[in-house]
């Protein structure tokens, strides 16, 4: 009672957002501290709690958020009024999503209390925002994929014939654009214009990788680990072959990663040519001697600079070259505990061992990223719009059999856990309980998908691995009776043959060369660092104190999420 008191005179009102994706334990703290509950009304106090949310955005029941909280709260609550309008995309796009829904009916959802809702256009978008040959796009593009045969293509080939499709669709969209064919809002599509939405990281590197094959730079948007990288990898190779220069797998790890490049056959010669192998190791003596002299961002700053026009080529160049000099930032700064090789070996397997996606060494945003194919899993994308948004692989069944010991279901309003026992009815029917639960949710997260474009859609179906199973498959319905739709545009053509290389943009003028009147030292990093450990020794006892003291006044804030934030209510979500 004394908390209740207490919260209640700091905080007048609470305002719950997202709300979809609380749990009972927290809906039970809101409602004790803030709603109608007998603590508020022996003190005297009225409810002074809103909530906001979507229930058909409801995707993160594996981090514990319970649909059901939300639709128990909504029973005892006062309504408020509903966002029914759009500030985000096209009317041709919600006339489109309309048409989907109406075929999905009332079983879109698998939830009776959960259903579509009409929205209203908010005047921010107008349909000839986006045109195709001069005329307003087409909202929704249905990619018919055949298998040529009489079963349904393996998941396998489905994926691979999706994303295919994708990239040619994409491909022929900068090529239009280019022709001024595609226009967005009085200017040609860019690449940055375009988010692919995936459900798993290997859909996302697939996509980046046949992206990349045709001349199209893509980028895996969202937060991760520098220390989860390849180049990451790379360097660890090459760290270890530092180590022992004699020990020859080690010498051809290095030789083969990216950072280094060796063609395979110089690789495979030094079997029969000894000087070629020798002339490797007396190289890896020479960045030795120097990581020992400068540090090892001096040796990775020394490789980056001679194969620097090599990496650079690469379509994603620009991203690896700034990873493996971030990570060589980082290694200079662990080197400062004088941890000597042997244990900056160990201290970067040991940060690449424990990366994950909350690790607060990420990847440096680079502006070029904002000007590349946007490549993004599914959960991650909400609360983000893009222009033109392809969902290849949303007809495709992902789901793996039930190999779970154990299980939690709903029954009458109450969590209950299930343990899978030898000829158990219980377990049975709470498992297919649960196999309903996560196909609904399936269903809220397509709806995510579906509602992140800003002017189309692009979405591949037909006979792929399991489309009847997907939540996909009842919004189709009768695809001829959806030709029929003005926003919607069934693509049942032949695939394209081999796809051209997409020719590199050059933008703008380039600067005029300018002579260099001053000499760098060669060891000028060795020299900064030193310098900026000199400094962080001379002040840190202040800094300390200055740190302890800011921090019993502020908290600090949460990183921006990358992408394009809805920024104008519920209805932009």
């Amino acid at each position: 009672m004394a908390l209740v008191r207490q919260l209640r005179a700091q905080y007048r009102i609470a305002l719950v957002d997202e709300f979809q994706d609380t749990d009972d334990r927290q809906w039970g703290i809101f409602h004790t501290v803030f709603g109608d509950s007998p603590e508020v009304r022996e003190l005297g106090l009225a409810p002074a709690l809103f909530l906001i949310g979507d229930p058909k955005q409801a995707i993160y029941g594996f981090r514990g958020g319970d649909i059901h909280t939300y639709l128990t709260a909504k029973q005892v609550a006062q309504q408020a009024p509903v966002l029914d309008q759009n500030f985000r995309s096209r009317p041709a796009v919600l006339r489109a999503l309309q048409a989907l829904y109406d075929n999905g009916g009332e079983d879109a959802f698998l939830e009776r209390d959960i259903q579509f809702e009409p929205v209203r256009p908010g005047g921010v978008r107008i349909d000839a925002d986006y045109l195709r040959d001069g005329r307003a796009a087409v909202a929704l593009t249905l990619r018919v994929l055949r298998s040529g045969g009489d079963k349904a293509m393996s998941a396998d080939a489905s994926r691979d014939a999706a994303t295919q499709a994708c990239v040619a669709a994409i491909h022929q969209t900068l090529v239009d654009a280019r022709a001024g064919n595609a226009v967005l809002r009085g200017r040609p599509v860019q690449p940055g214009d375009i988010a692919v939405l995936v459900r798993a990281h290997r859909e996302a590197t697939l996509v980046q990788r046949a992206l990349a094959a045709v001349g199209i730079p893509a980028v895996a948007a969202g937060k991760q680990s520098l220390f989860a990288t390849s180049e990451a990898r790379d360097l660890r190779a090459l760290l270890l072959a530092l180590l022992q220069p004699a020990d020859e797998g080690r010498l051809r790890a290095a030789l083969a990663s990216v950072l280094i490049g060796q063609r395979a056959s110089a690789i495979a010669a030094m079997e029969r040519e000894g000087d070629l192998q020798r002339g490797f190791q007396a190289q890896l003596l020479h960045w030795r001697e120097r990581w020992q002299r400068g540090g090892p961002f001096a040796v990775i700053a020394d490789v980056c600079a001679e194969q620097g026009e090599r990496l650079l080529a690469l379509i994603d160049g620009e991203r690896r070259l700034t990873n493996y000099l971030q990570l060589g930032e980082l290694l200079q700064e662990a080197s400062a505990q004088a941890l000597g090789m042997h244990g900056l070996l160990d201290w970067l397997q040991g940060q690449m061992a424990s990366a994950d996606q909350d690790d607060e060494q990420q990847l440096l945003r680079l502006e070029s990223d904002a000007r590349r194919v946007q490549i993004i899993t599914l959960h991650k994308s909400k609360g983000l719009e893009y222009p033109l948004v392809f969902l290849p692989f949303v007809g495709i069944d992902g789901g793996a059999p039930n190999t779970a010991s154990h299980c939690t279901v709903h029954v009458g309003g109450q969590r209950q856990l299930h343990w899978k026992l030898d000829k158990d009815e219980a377990w049975e029917t709470a498992s297919a309980q649960r196999e309903r639960e996560q196909r609904a949710e399936d269903a809220r997260l397509l709806y995510v998908g579906l509602t992140r474009a800003e002017h189309a859609l692009w979405i591949a179906v037909a006979d792929l691995a399991g489309l009847a199973k997907t939540r996909l498959a009842p919004l189709l319905g009768d695809l001829q009776a959806l030709r029929a739709h003005a926003d919607v545009h069934i693509d049942d053509s032949e695939a394209p043959a081999a796809l051209p290389q997409l020719a590199a943009e050059v933008e703008g003028e380039l600067p005029a060369v300018r002579a260099l009147t001053r000499r760098v030292p060669h060891d000028w990093w060795g020299r900064r660092h030193r310098a900026a450990g000199a400094r962080r020794r001379r002040t840190r006892g202040a800094g300390t104190t200055a740190g302890a003291r800011a921090a019993g006044t502020r908290c600090g804030r949460r990183g921006q999420r990358s992408g394009r934030p809805a920024d104008h209510g519920q209805s932009r979500r």
